[in-house]
């Protein structure tokens, strides 16, 4: 008894410290935010560094799509341009409207990093987020805090650019329909051969009544010419003998039909 009043003690210490060490990382970001706005917010561009953002997919013409209700993330790639090492400390943003990019409609949360970087120094921060958001156009701002060489806190916006977000049922695209095609294919030929290998009277006698119909029905149809051709060859005799007989006088008519 007393080992499990030990071991559920030492948890809840355990929770309380993490517990706290969580706090103690929020009360900070707080307030390095609070000295960013007095500083003037967020800078367009800085000496310091600079940015390189890949999207989930890339380069491709859809990169800047983010499902709805769907956790993903955008990675920026950050160069120390300084001639110190620069320290940087947190990346963060928000989606905001094309009418008012300066004010934000959905957080994104803020992560810390704890990076320091020598001149020319590169490294690679994640933005892990879930836009649950309707579908729409909206522009994503990223947000990355560092420090100046005086130690000051200063945020910088890496990246600020038109993205979209599109609903889950969107994912079944094209290239889902090729797949359910060439199921299909695969299907209908697939049945035709095991036809063909277990039931091979079936088979045959399908083949056979689908050729001794095409036969009759082309015996039918070469027949159908042939009594067309007759019909028309006796027409056009008796138009012609019609024709002959409008030049025979009418007393060599008589005389014909009395003879």
């Amino acid at each position: 008894m007393n080992k499990l009043l030990q071991s559920l003690l030492a948890f809840v210490t355990l929770f309380a410290v993490v517990f706290a060490q969580r706090e103690q990382k929020d009360d900070f970001l707080v307030s390095m935010n609070k000295e960013i706005m007095r500083n003037g917010g967020a800078q367009r561009s800085t000496e310091y560094l600079s940015f390189d953002v890949v999207f989930p997919k890339g380069k491709e013409a859809d990169s800047r799509k983010f499902v709805s209700g769907e956790q993903t993330e955008v990675v920026v790639g950050v160069t120390n341009k300084a001639k110190q090492a620069t320290g940087v400390y947190a990346i963060g943003g928000y989606f905001a409207y094309s009418s008012n990019t300066s004010k934000p409609i959905h957080e994104i949360q803020q992560t810390r990093v704890n990076v320091r970087l020598e001149p020319k120094q590169q490294t690679s921060l994640p933005l892990r987020f879930n836009p649950e958001m309707e579908a729409q156009e909206l522009i994503l701002v990223v947000n990355v805090d560092y420090f100046d060489s005086d130690e000051a806190p200063l945020r910088v916006v890496a990246f600020e650019g038109p993205v979209q977000i599109i609903p889950s049922d969107f994912i079944f695209d094209l290239s889902g329909l090729s797949v359910l095609a060439a199921f299909g294919a695969f299907v209908y030929y697939g049945g035709k051969y095991l036809i063909s290998v277990y039931f091979p009277t079936a088979a045959a006698s399908t083949n056979s009544t689908s050729s001794s119909g095409a036969s009759s029905a082309t015996a039918a149809a070469a027949k159908k010419v042939k009594l067309t051709s007759a019909e028309l060859k006796a027409e056009a005799a008796k138009k012609k003998e019609e024709l002959d007989d409008e030049w025979i006088p009418e007393h060599l008519k008589k005389t014909a039909k009395k003879k």
